[in-house]
């Protein structure tokens, strides 16, 4: 990974995990598959700078690439010798002997020949630069789960609730359990996420997140959760998270039982996680217990439901005009939904309280793993460009929605486009007058007056604009 400053914030590229050359530096956020990108709010031009500047192994030359061309300097490796093509001020003081300056991002044109020794230095600075790059990343997952080091996963989840652990679903990032908090903190129900990552193995066929991606994620579920005590703008309708915890070692007996049971019910899709080491890197997160899916959930009335969908633009509106957040990935299996004792559900937007009559149900929106968030002047995203075949889905409206993001942003992942909330929006409205259970068939003016809403809410700018302008969300 390469990291550098811009005017107004800082960056963050990572390099591939399966380049068949050594990649020295890379400013390519397109080369990585669907892996997270932090980027300035400022756009930066990089058709001047130096993109990629690679050490070919086979052909013993580096090749550069700038300005939409190719140049090529040959290495002769006999020699030990070889040419950087620059007129960076960084690279003539790293000539001089300040080997604290990366290359990355500068100005390429001039030829600099670097001879044996100082090609040496040259790889290992940078090498250096990455691994210091690559540990900072490690210390920041660690501070943000309050450790300087890995723990076990009897330290996470204490025997008192490992004993509760029931396997409650899955994804390709994991397995999730549901269990009680020990009485110290109150009994009550959480949901237990467990998330490998840093390994080599393929998991349910799909490779472990790195560091750096998680760590996006971390961040972005607490900020989400910090709005729940926000005074100006306030839900709570984003997942409680309690806790986030850095695990190191095997799956318990008893989580291997309970994935067991999970499978012998259901047909778990997932691979049995009894294959990892002692070694094996784990994200653990413990959530508050948010419900089932909205797949899965029995409505009374269309009147909950309509609670529901209000509830869902009212968060996404507080998001958006907090953190300029979108989710990008709101299928219905990421919208939870619970029975609560409450008549309404109160949120603040521009200081002034929002009091939506719930009906008894309460929703929780969850995983991140896609979303945008601006946070000060940067900007956490992941980019999409390069995992084309999220594209290609067939059968259900959920696919069609990702085409249509696509086609919202310009491909450009980066840039704030509320639009995708409002498209997320009106893919629930779908499931909730076309594929949900109600056990009473009433309420025929509330459903006409969801099918009139759900016809136009495509011609609307933002969740924050649906909440202000659409009549079926006024409260």
């Amino acid at each position: 990974m390469v990291s550098g400053n811009v005017s107004g914030g800082t960056y963050f590229t990572r390099s591939s995990r399966h380049c068949t050359s050594t990649s020295l530096f890379s400013a390519d956020k397109n080369a990585h598959q669907s892996k997270r990108s932090y980027s300035s709010r400022q756009s930066v031009d990089h058709s001047a700078l130096c993109s990629v500047v690679e050490l070919d192994e086979d052909n013993d030359r580096v090749v550069v690439t700038c300005d939409g061309k190719g140049h090529e300097s040959q290495s002769e490796r006999n020699n030990a010798s070889y040419y950087l093509l620059s007129d960076s001020s960084l690279v003539q003081n790293w000539l001089d002997g300040d080997r604290s300056c990366s290359l990355e991002g500068v100005s390429m044109s001039n030829a600099d020949l670097i001879n044996s020794e100082q090609q040496s230095a040259f790889v290992e600075s940078q090498q250096n630069i990455q691994t210091k790059d690559i540990i900072s990343i490690r210390e920041r997952v660690l501070e943000e789960c309050g450790q300087t080091d890995y723990i076990s996963f009897r330290n996470c989840i204490p025997p008192s609730m490992m004993r509760k652990c029931v396997k409650i679903g899955e994804g390709v990032y994991g397995e999730v359990f549901k269990t009680l908090a020990t009485a110290a903190r109150g009994g009550q129900s959480v949901a237990i996420k467990i998330m490998p990552i840093e390994g080599q193995e393929l998991v349910n066929a799909a490779a472990q997140k790195c560091f750096e991606e998680v760590l996006s994620e971390i961040v972005i579920s607490k900020e989400l959760h910090s709005l729940s005590w926000n005074v100006v703008a306030k839900t709570s309708g984003f997942v409680q998270v309690n806790q986030v915890s850095c695990v190191q070692g095997r799956y318990s007996a008893k989580l291997l039982q309970e994935w067991d049971r999970f499978d012998a019910l259901k047909q778990s899709e997932n691979d049995r996680p009894d294959f990892f080491t002692d070694w094996q890197l784990y994200v653990v997160y413990e959530f508050g217990n948010g419900g089932v899916s909205l797949e899965s959930f029995t409505f009374e009335s269309m009147l909950e439901a309509r609670s529901v969908l209000q509830q869902l633009v009212c968060s996404l509106a507080v998001a958006e005009s907090v953190y300029q957040f979108e989710h990008r990935d709101l299928h219905w299996g990421n919208v939870l939904v619970k029975r609560c004792e409450e008549t309404s559900v109160t949120f603040a937007l521009d200081g002034c309280d929002i009091n939506v009559p719930c009906y008894g149900v309460s929703i929780t929106i969850i995983d991140f793993t896609l979303s945008r968030l601006t946070k000060g002047d940067s900007v956490v995203y992941c980019d999409l460009k390069s995992d084309p075949e999220l594209f290609t889905g067939e059968g259900d409206y959920q696919f069609d929605i990702y085409r249509m993001m696509r086609e919202a942003t310009g491909d450009e992942w980066g840039r704030y486009c509320p639009y995708t909330n409002v498209l997320w929006v009106h893919y629930i409205s779908s499931k909730l007058l076309r594929e949900t259970t109600y056990r009473s068939v009433g309420g025929g003016a509330v459903r006409s007056a969801f099918e009139a809403a759900h016809a136009e809410l495509l011609t609307f700018e933002s969740a924050l604009d649906l909440q202000r302008n659409c009549s079926f969300f006024a409260v």
